[in-house]
Formats: C-alpha cells, structure tokens, sequence
C-alpha cells in the first residue's frame, strides 16, 4: 500500500498546478467579460452624476445659460465621453418661479463586443450603438 500512495503523490504533484492554472484563467476571462459588460451602466451613471449637477444649477437660475452648456460639455468630456456623440435638451428660456424645467441628455455609446462564432478560440469583434437617454427634471426656484 506504502508503494501506491508514493505513486499516486507524483502524479498529484504534476497535476494539482495544472488545474489551479486552468481554473485562474478561466476565472479571469469571467471577470474581464463581466466588467466589460458593466461597462455601459458606468458610462450611464457619469452622465447622470454630471447632470444631476447641472439640473440643481437649472433650478437656481430657471435655465442652462450657454455657458453652463459648454461647460456640462466639458466635464463630461473630462470623464470620457465623446463629446461628439452627446446632444443635450434644456430648457434655453428662463422659466418663473415653480414652472418645471428639464434636462435631457443623450449619448450614443459604441460598446464594442466579442462573439465567438467560427472558432472557439479567435472571438469576433462586433461594434453596437447604445443609446443613452439622462432625463432630469425639476423645479424653478427663481
């Protein structure tokens, strides 16, 4: 019996980091696939903190000035975005105290993903556009 567990140990030996390192990278390729897909929901959250923001500022003075404007532009450019591919609706006229204003934003994001069709081990890389619409709305406070 000795001779067989000595037998049985070199083989445990050669095959125990085997299936660790299978088992690590088939854990990583699960998590890089699962932040990727988490992806769009942070670009939607960085949209709507910044527009959040910006209503406040919309209800203090009853619209989004043109300078407000550019400089919602930027911030969102700061965090990422493509400042090309964001249209923002707000209201340009200054409203009366207790009127409802609103801010919209929209944003069309590429998100780029992988399929594997033909082979399993090459993925195929397909590009889809995702539309973003941030909505706020509020009050005026002037």
């Amino acid at each position: 019996m000795k001779n067989r567990r000595k037998e049985e140990r070199g083989s445990t030996v050669l095959v125990t980091p085997l299936i660790w390192t299978i088992s690590i990278l088939i854990f990583l390729f699960f998590l890089v696939t699962a932040l990727r897909v988490i992806e769009p929901f942070v670009v939607y959250q960085k949209i709507s903190e910044t527009s959040l923001k910006y209503i406040f500022i919309m209800e203090e003075y009853g619209y989004l000035a043109a300078k407000d404007k550019e400089n919602l532009l930027r911030e969102l450019q700061q965090k990422g975005l493509d400042v090309s591919k964001v249209r923002i609706n707000a209201d340009e006229r200054r409203r009366e105290y207790g009127e409802v204003i609103g801010l919209e934003i929209h944003y069309r994001y590429s998100f780029r993903h992988m399929r594997f069709q033909r082979s399993a081990l090459t993925p195929e890389y397909e590009t889809e556009d995702i539309a973003m619409c941030v909505s706020k709305k509020g009050v005026s406070k002037r």
